[in-house]
């Protein structure tokens, strides 16, 4: 097998992992990258069914819990299911991982800067609705974030900072 080949069939097997996890009810849904403080984090998108530029609309972030990730968080809180029914945007950012491997957000002194990492989980999080603000038609009074555990306390901290 050649390099190409090897190249072009892990892709295949990662873009295949992608879609059995987000279903085919999600053919919006892509995975997009955003540069923060020197590094490069990845978020899922999704666009709804139907997106009409000419009318903005919402966006819906989910926020993982401790140890989960925004694949993983969105199986259990079905979010992505109802994004094309109502005409949403939904994106699933993951944390950053501590020592053990398990995902985090740093929502400042209320929880959970593990391993005291000092990243700026708000950034990246404002980075992602600025950067999807930037490529479609969101509604600026209709971004929501939504958070499980960990990820509450983060939504919690980007409404204080943020709102």
């Amino acid at each position: 097998m050649t390099t190409s080949n090897r190249k072009s069939m892990r892709f295949s097997v990662a873009a295949l992992a992608l879609g059995g996890v987000w279903g085919a009810g999600c053919l919006g849904s892509r995975l997009s990258s955003l540069a923060v403080g020197g590094d490069t984090r990845y978020y899922l998108l999704h666009v709804p069914a139907g997106y009409d530029p000419s009318k903005p609309a919402p966006l819906v972030v989910l926020l993982h819990g401790y140890g989960a990730t925004g694949k993983l968080e969105d199986l259990y809180m079905r979010i992505s299911s109802i994004a094309d029914t109502a005409g949403f945007f939904f994106a699933a950012p993951d944390g950053t991982p501590d020592t053990t491997g398990q995902r985090f957000w740093n929502a400042g002194g209320a929880c959970c800067d593990f391993g005291a990492t000092k990243v700026d989980d708000q950034a990246y999080l404002m980075g992602i609705v600025h950067d999807v603000k930037a490529a479609w038609s969101i509604d600026p009074k209709r971004v929501y974030f939504v958070g499980h555990s960990n990820g509450g306390f983060m939504s919690h901290a980007l409404a204080c900072q943020h709102a």
